[in-house]
């Protein structure tokens, strides 16, 4: 029984709207998020106070100025410029397999029709027409495939962004807390009462910042920790590089779209040769993108992560889990999960450091997926500086967190 139109599919009800973008990666701490919230109102509050002091000194003729924090959110400041918007990234992947399907649904259409030709159409003008519709279709399938396989590039970005984005929030909890509480120093200093402001705008003109150092020291210290987190640019930018070549495969596809049969208006349906499906299937695997990940991209991806865990460890961060388990984690852990039991726990230290100490005990070969990264690292620092005869055992398998 042939097809009438309104057996056809609806494409336009397919292709709707990517779903928002949601958090996918696990790590996120919810403090930041109660810091990033709050950052506005407590930002503003520095900021009119900043601007109080640099008044004051500008009346006084001094020369000196209180640096003034950023007016944009630590997402947009810090964040998102750093990792990029994973949400979006994320909503782009899901528009590639939305495509796939409309791609399907629009490519039965023509074979649908095709179906109907024979009610138009007979003999060579009937092949003609059903040959030139059932290319259509294998050409928009083969697109849709091609553009579906593309999502997978934007998933890994999207989760490595992300990735980057729990590494640079963690690294601003820090700044976070330290400014609120330096919010509450310039409410109460700089923003009190006339009395307490007359007595500061008098020691401000006779010596300057001097006056106020601890609130100097801390406004940079802010500034610097937000500085710091653009340190990883470079180690971001050259993995982006790496995935805006994994992108350009996407060109390949107008390869594949440049199959779709050409019609000679001028030229008789029943003189159009019949298309030979298999050889143009042939042209659309050969010429099917390679979205596939290169060793330049994960070396990057690593160079990445290697930044990250570095920016983390001297952002003065402390994983919640410590607190909870009411643990004091070792220098250069705190920012990693506690896990009872772990090896690192029980590394001979010095006492007067806190370091690892090589020299007075054999350290246990890491337990995979259980030992941190650093114990991986110290391990074989340890092992490799054996004298002879002295010998052991290379690590096995991966620290916790890797994939």
């Amino acid at each position: 029984m042939a097809f009438k139109l309104g057996d056809l599919n609806d494409v336009a009800s397919v292709l709707t709207a990517p779903p928002d973008g949601k958090q996918q990666v696990k790590g996120h701490d919810k403090t930041y998020g109660e810091i990033r919230d709050g950052f506005d109102t407590v930002r503003d509050k520095c900021n009119e106070g900043i601007d109080k002091v640099n008044g004051w000194l500008e009346q006084a003729g001094r020369s000196e100025r209180l640096p003034r924090l950023t007016e944009l959110s630590l997402d947009h400041y810090v964040v998102f410029p750093l990792s990029g918007d994973y949400y979006r990234i994320q909503q782009n992947g899901a528009a590639c397999k939305i495509l796939k399907k409309g791609m399907s649904d629009w490519g039965d259409n023509f074979s649908r029709l095709s179906v109907t030709s024979v009610l138009a159409f007979e003999g060579k003008a009937n092949l003609a027409f059903a040959g030139q519709l059932n290319v259509y279709n294998v050409v928009m399938k083969a697109v849709g495939g091609a553009v579906s396989a593309g999502s997978a590039v934007f998933d890994s970005i999207a989760k490595v962004s992300e990735k980057i984005a729990i590494r640079v929030e963690k690294a601003l909890i820090q700044m976070g807390k330290k400014l609120l509480k330096l919010a509450k120093v310039v409410g109460k200093r700089f923003l009190g009462g006339w009395a307490s402001a007359a007595l500061l705008i008098k020691d401000l003109a006779q010596h300057g910042l001097s006056v106020i150092t601890d609130v100097v020291d801390d406004v940079k210290w802010c500034i610097t920790a937000i500085d710091k987190c653009f340190e990883m640019k470079d180690e971001i930018e050259t993995w982006a590089q790496t995935q805006a070549d994994r992108l350009e495969a996407f060109k390949q596809v107008t390869e594949m779209v440049k199959q779709l049969p050409k019609v000679d208006l001028s030229v008789p349906l029943d003189s159009i040769e019949v298309p030979d499906l298999s050889s143009i299937k042939d042209v659309l695997d050969s010429a099917a993108p390679d979205f596939s990940e290169t060793e330049e991209g994960k070396e990057a991806e690593k160079g990445v992560d290697d930044a990250g865990e570095e920016l983390i460890g001297d952002s003065g961060y402390v994983h919640p889990s410590w607190a909870e388990a009411c643990v004091t984690p070792p220098p250069g852990m705190g920012h990693l999960p506690y896990i009872p039991g772990d090896p690192a726990l029980n590394v001979p230290r010095d006492p007067i450091t806190g370091q690892p100490d090589y020299t007075k005990n054999r350290m246990e070969p890491p337990e995979p997926g259980v030992s941190s990264k650093r114990y991986y690292d110290a391990y074989e620092r340890w092992r490799n500086s054996l004298p002879p005869p002295y010998w052991a055992p290379p690590a096995e398998g991966k620290p916790r967190g890797a994939e």
